[in-house]
């Protein structure tokens, strides 16, 4: 289930093949991720994401708990 700009809910079926992986940025209304350019070989993965930086929710409210979190 993935948010539309206009804030609706949005089905979202797509087949991942094996070796390949389904990319999203982390600004839904402007990050330009699988949702517009496909799958990504993973071979072309050149970095991971090791700290949260800055979280909201939904509701556009700051969540302080997640600022710095290291991720797994």
């Amino acid at each position: 289930m993935l948010w539309r700009k206009d804030g609706k809910r949005e089905q979202l079926s797509t087949v991942v093949p094996n070796g390949h992986v389904f990319v999203l940025g982390d600004n839904r209304d402007a990050s330009q991720d699988s949702r517009a350019f496909g799958v990504l070989p993973i071979a072309d993965v050149t970095a991971l994401a090791r700290q949260v930086w800055f979280s909201v929710s939904a509701e556009n409210d700051l969540r302080l708990r997640r600022t710095g979190t290291l991720l797994d």
